[in-house]
């Protein structure tokens, strides 16, 4: 395991990841308490061959990522991803602003927040878990915290389970506000912008209303489950 304490930390890098962990088993990112903290790339990585395609975030790890800490993180993803693991991904605490061409948070099998205040601008999800191999991955669980997303497709996008326990979470903009196979929403306070679905459990990527129709009548697993005693959702779309 490797713990990276940011206290002060201040990186850029123009032809690859800035903080890109190889080969680590897990990650630990502290983000000290009072400080403020940056990871900047560039928009064009360099590659040894043409068929490389990773690292492709800010904050890239190859394994387990778990940020803590009081402190606070801005990521300027440039080139793609903002923080990205290619295992699990989770966030305890600290403050996060982060930018990116392509998805904000993202770890392959699965995403967890616990705590923290959280700032999303993406070119295409918003928070993402993408493992569509593995039934038992690809999920993102909120328990906590305060998240804004504004994003380009989904704000929060799960290949299999999202499940938000709790926390303030304002989806400022999207194309579908909430996405997985199955959602299941037990608490917290939810607000979403959609140009779409606000809330979609059909899962996979977005592709138009034909496309999400024919995934929900092909798979009978997709579903969402809503506290009816505790919400009252109005359905609409803006052109």
């Amino acid at each position: 395991m490797v713990r990276l304490v940011m206290d002060g930390f201040h990186i850029t890098c123009e032809e690859t990841s800035p903080v890109y962990g190889l080969q680590s088993g897990k990650i630990v990112l502290i983000l000290a308490e009072g400080t403020e903290n940056s990871v900047t790339d560039g928009a064009q990585y360099v590659f040894s061959t043409a068929d490389e395609d990773e690292p492709d975030g800010a904050v890239f790890s190859k394994d387990d990522l778990t940020i803590n800490g009081t402190g606070t993180l801005t990521v300027k993803g440039n080139y793609s991803n903002g923080i990205r693991t290619k295992d699990h991904l989770k966030v305890m605490d600290g403050t996060l602003d982060i930018r990116a061409e392509r998805d904000g948070l993202k770890g392959k099998d699965s995403v967890t927040v616990k705590d923290g205040q959280i700032r999303i601008t993406s070119g295409e999800d918003g928070i993402k878990a993408n493992n569509d191999s593995d039934p038992e991955k690809g999920y993102v669980v909120i328990e906590g915290g305060s998240i804004q997303i504004q994003a380009g497709d989904d704000g929060i996008h799960a290949e299999t389970w999202l499940t938000i326990y709790d926390g303030d979470i304002e989806v400022q903009e999207s194309y579908e506000g909430l996405e997985g196979l199955k959602v299941d929403i037990l608490g917290g306070n939810i607000k979403v912008k959609s140009t779409d679905d606000g809330i979609n459990g059909a899962g996979g990527a977005s592709g138009g209303e034909n496309q999400e129709r024919a995934k929900m009548e092909v798979n009978e697993e997709a579903m969402c489950v809503l506290p009816e005693e505790r919400y009252m959702w109005t359905p609409w779309r803006t052109e």
